[in-house]
């Protein structure tokens, strides 16, 4: 299922590049169909903060695929870089606080993507919702399963998030917030997943000394070339003997983050 929400996220990238009403790929961005045979449900685009989602539906396994793609665009760097924290829903989160770029890339695009949700749930009774992105799409990706799970309305729909080179998005609060939505803790795993590749730099920030933590459940490629046997769980919220062991050489953006699950992120190629 990995590979499907990170060939998902590639897509969704492809369709806010070449402003296509489906996945087919572009010379400038020639991403692969997702796999499974899923098609394209639903497209937002929010213009004002450049931030996009894809609704992807998989009739295979009878659920649809919420996708964020990852940075693309100097408006997607103010957001990954506005590392100054807000409150986060005090009411249901007490003293948790959040990015405040993820968060307004999130909540302006909460509205459109909760529209697109509903119709299409409504159409297909019984389906369930899995989500996912990669890089600053992995962080909306968080923010969204954070809102979605906690919804009545969704509690039971929400199956699994599978996110990949997640930066931090909140505080210790929000950290064991989501954790408890996701069910992780030292023994389960949980239904969030936040895959990290060898020594990407991206997980590694905003930095822990701004009070930023990281969720479970992480699951670490440690090689470059990434395959099941060098794949390992990682336990805890910060562990320090998968992606924190290894330096990021002061550059975030590194060859490590551009690949995952063998999909090259910057151009899309992989099996």
């Amino acid at each position: 299922m990995h590979l499907t929400i990170v060939a998902a996220a590639l897509a969704s990238f492809a369709l806010g590049a070449s402003a296509q009403s489906k996945v087919t790929g572009s010379s400038a961005q020639p991403c692969p169909n997702p796999p499974n045979n899923a098609t394209v449900q639903a497209y937002v685009d929010i213009e004002v903060t450049d931030t996009q989602a894809t609704l992807f539906r998989d009739d295979a396994r009878a659920e649809f695929v919420l996708a964020f793609p990852g940075s693309n665009g100097t408006h997607d760097s103010l957001t990954d870089y506005a590392f100054l924290p807000i409150p986060y829903r005090p009411e249901q989160c007490p003293g948790c606080a959040v990015h405040v770029g993820f968060y307004v890339a999130w909540t302006s695009a909460a509205d459109a993507v909760r529209a697109q949700l509903d119709a299409a749930l409504a159409a297909r009774p019984g389906y369930g919702l899995v989500l996912g992105g990669g890089s600053l799409g992995a962080a909306l990706a968080n923010l969204a399963f954070a809102e979605l799970r906690a919804d009545p309305r969704y509690v039971g729909l929400v199956r699994a998030v599978y996110n990949s080179g997640q930066p931090r998005v909140g505080n210790q609060a929000y950290a064991d917030y989501v954790d408890a939505l996701a069910g992780a803790s030292d023994t389960a795993a949980g239904i969030f997943h936040r895959t990290t590749h060898a020594d990407d730099g991206v997980p590694q920030m905003p930095p822990v000394e701004l009070g930023f933590r990281h969720s479970g459940t992480e699951y670490w490629e440690s090689e470059m070339e990434a395959t099941a046997a060098t794949t390992y769980r990682c336990f805890g919220q910060e562990p320090d003997d998968c992606n924190l062991s290894q330096e990021s050489g002061g550059q975030f953006i590194n060859d490590a983050h551009t690949s995952y699950a063998g999909y090259e992120t910057a151009t899309c190629s992989g099996s």
